[in-house]
């Protein structure tokens, strides 16, 4: 039993593994193909290969989608907000341990516009 669980997650790592590189190729090659379409056309730069095209990919990253400085409060907020969202839905399904009390039911919410 033990033996067959071992190889399932290396079977799904080696399955996670093939997904990461399909999706790194096809992302690569999108961005060859669009900066080779545009670019030199738009702007008159020379057409990229397919490995600058991974890095101009990678640097756009690092650059665009870094989350050094998250706002942890604005985190904390929608965290809260999506607790509430799922203690309404948990009295609209049935569940009566607040909404008897009248707490911020969804016959005491306010209306929407």
């Amino acid at each position: 039993m033990k033996g067959h669980k071992v190889i399932r997650i290396i079977a799904w790592v080696l399955i996670g593994i093939c997904i990461a590189g399909a999706l790194g190729l096809v992302l690569g090659l999108a961005v060859q193909a669009l900066w080779n379409w545009l670019a030199p056309a738009i702007f008159g730069l020379p057409a990229i290969t397919y490995w600058q095209a991974v890095g101009l990919f990678i640097l756009c990253h690092i650059l665009f989608k870094s989350h050094v400085g998250i706002d942890h409060k604005k985190e904390d907020k929608k965290s809260g907000r999506h607790e509430h969202i799922r203690s309404r839905i948990h009295k609209l399904i049935g569940g009566a341990d607040k909404a008897d009390t009248g707490e911020g039911g969804i016959e005491n919410a306010p209306e929407s516009v």
